[in-house]
């Protein structure tokens, strides 16, 4: 009987988990040049060129190093019409960047951190998709 439970309900449960992943979700993609380094959830990234994807189907923002070796990705929510922007904001703190938000048109990320300081700074990109 134990082993009839857990195939009616595990079995199933593991398959639509599988096909969610394996399903292709999609995507729109920006590509953003980041003039300094900054920091996000307390990792340091590197000047340089990033990708931001938005998942519309998952509602999920996802910022990604070129050479794809730092990732981030959160829940996104619903924000003021951004006429197809990406917008990356930082709180800057003297010579350190704190991603703030990542805006991607019409979705933008909770709050990252904290605001310490009055200054930000953002990047923004506009047409070019990748």
């Amino acid at each position: 009987m134990r082993s009839k439970l857990f195939t009616s309900i595990l079995v199933p449960a593991i398959l639509a988990v599988t096909a969610l992943v394996a399903m292709p979700a999609s995507a729109q993609t920006k590509t953003l040049k980041v003039p300094f380094n900054f920091t996000v959830a307390g990792q340091i990234c590197p000047a340089g060129e990033y990708s931001v994807q938005w998942y519309s189907r998952l509602n999920l923002v996802q910022l990604e190093s070129k050479d794809a070796s730092q990732t981030f990705s959160w829940v996104a929510r619903s924000a003021p019409a951004n006429e197809g922007r990406v917008t990356l904001k930082f709180d800057q703190d003297g010579a350190n960047h704190t991603l703030e938000s990542v805006q991607f048109g019409p979705v933008i990320t909770a709050k990252l951190v904290e605001t310490a300081s009055k200054t930000r700074v953002q990047s923004t990109q506009s047409s070019s998709g990748r």
